[in-house]
């Protein structure tokens, strides 16, 4: 699971970065979440997964392998779902093949919701 340490934007405090490093919306309604991933160091012959589970069970799945020649990869997943606005919880997790370590840049990790109904 990945370990949030900032937020760049969050009008309705649903992201805790403190204590749980998941979404949690506020309010009711119909929510887009789009996560994506990238290792620090790549090298062909990898697989990346970037996975998306609500209340503890996987909801969405995205995986890339890289291939010969790669020079970068980047891995996400997006997922559309009712939340109740209340107890439903989003979180990302991110796993590499060869132990990589996950990129800390914001525009190569990051986890986003946001209500579109």
């Amino acid at each position: 699971k990945v370990q949030w340490t900032t937020k760049d934007f969050d009008s309705n405090g649903d992201m805790d970065i403190v204590t749980n490093h998941r979404f949690t919306p506020l309010v009711p309604g119909t929510y887009i979440f789009h996560g994506k991933a990238k290792p620090t160091t790549e090298a062909s012959g990898e697989a990346y997964y970037v996975r998306i589970k609500k209340n503890g069970a996987l909801v969405a799945d995205g995986m890339v392998a890289t291939g010969t020649g790669l020079a970068t990869t980047d891995c996400m997943v997006d997922y559309i779902d009712v939340a109740n606005g209340t107890t439903d919880y989003y979180e990302l997790f991110v796993s590499f093949s060869n132990n990589r370590s996950l990129s800390g840049v914001a525009y190569y990790t990051y986890f986003e919701g946001a209500r579109i109904g």
